[in-house]
């Protein structure tokens, strides 16, 4: 794909098990103003890129990044400055 996820103004999204390729160089995910995302077993082509995602909004709120990876890839998130610090799970 050319321009990864892009998730704005959505409720209630859950996307697992998916493999990304993208010719975007970064963020590769991009979700406002949107929550409860429920992202489980992403993998990306490219584990260095940073950041991974990009999130952001006021509305934001109840992002969660489950499987092996995620660990590494909470570290690859931008976090805006008009969300909460505990909107990432």
């Amino acid at each position: 794909t050319d321009k990864g996820i892009e998730i704005t103004e959505g409720n209630n999204i859950s996307l697992q098990n998916i493999s990304l390729e993208t010719d975007k160089k970064r963020p590769v995910v991009q979700i406002t103003n949107a929550a409860a995302v429920t992202m489980d077993n992403l993998v990306f082509r490219d584990k260095e890129q940073q950041p991974l995602f990009d999130i952001k909004g006021s509305k934001t709120k109840d992002i969660r990044i489950t499987g092996k990876e995620a660990p590494r890839q909470k570290k690859q998130v931008v976090l805006g400055k008009d969300c909460s610090p505990g909107t990432i799970q």
